[in-house]
């Protein structure tokens, strides 16, 4: 028997999966070719080894004007994506076979489905190319050719704890990416630590992209201005991840200053 509960036992499924490889943001028109029709869908990320595609539910329904629920998603998905497809990448020439393990919604873009999809085959370095897998990352400095991080005169205040939220200001994909406490400051350059995070996974989403930052404290944001990435590194120790150095195209200034305490001398 089918009900709601076994749709939703379901889907909790499909939600599941996730990808090993560092995903990159992109913005490209794809055409689905499932088991008995094709669907027009935009792939919003992508890696060596999968893609997410955003496609509409009236494309899913096949009508102009619909609102699917759980159920009625579920029994579509199941239709059409039981079995392994084609994702056409049109505008760079390129077709693919993947299959489908995850589907999830998005409260900020009602009437979309998201659908994490698995390739075949990983990416040749052919179709990394044409698919611009890893553009971007180009040109970002190892933390070692930085000279001035390691020796920036402010660093974290423990009892004035203090955190950088990095937003992605590009148009498809605009909102928060990343937040995580500020662990020092010197003239125009920030550095924050993201924990659980990869120097991958932060380069895919940040590097060669209009950044906003904010300083936050607590709820309340001091200071912002749109940012650059400009080096990143990994972190390890009982927290894993990345720290992040960012240049905004503002001077923070006294207020941010408040927030931390000067280096001590080594």
């Amino acid at each position: 028997m089918t009900g709601p509960d076994v749709a939703g036992e379901q889907l909790d499924l499909l939600v599941s999966g996730k990808r090993a490889a560092p995903r990159y943001i992109c913005e490209m028109a794809v055409r689905i070719k499932g088991v008995n029709r094709e669907f027009e869908a935009i792939a919003r990320d992508i890696s060596v080894g999968g893609v997410l595609l955003e496609l509409p539910e009236t494309e899913l329904a096949g009508k102009k004007s619909a609102q699917l629920g759980p159920v009625e998603q579920l029994d579509l998905i199941e239709t059409h994506f039981r079995d392994s497809f084609d994702v056409s990448f049109r505008e760079q020439g390129v077709a693919v076979e993947a299959a489908l393990v995850r589907m999830s919604v998005r409260p900020e873009a009602p009437g979309m489905l998201y659908l994490g999809c698995q390739f075949a085959h990983q990416l040749t370095e052919e179709l990394q190319r044409k698919l611009g897998v890893g553009a971007g990352t180009d040109g970002v400095p190892g933390w070692q050719e930085v000279v001035t991080l390691d020796e920036l005169p402010f660093e974290a205040d423990p009892g004035r704890p203090a955190y950088l939220m990095i937003l992605d200001e590009t148009e498809a994909v605009a909102g928060p990416r990343y937040m995580g406490p500020l662990t020092a400051m010197g003239g125009d350059l920030l550095v924050a630590r993201i924990d659980g995070a990869t120097c991958d996974d932060v380069t895919a989403c940040l590097a060669g992209r209009d950044l906003r930052v904010r300083v936050m404290s607590g709820a309340r944001v001091v200071w912002e201005a749109e940012a650059s990435m400009l080096a990143t590194r990994f972190l390890d120790g009982r927290r894993q991840g990345a720290e992040i150095a960012i240049s905004p195209k503002a001077a923070p200034g006294r207020k941010v200053r408040k927030l931390l305490r000067k280096r001590k001398a080594a």
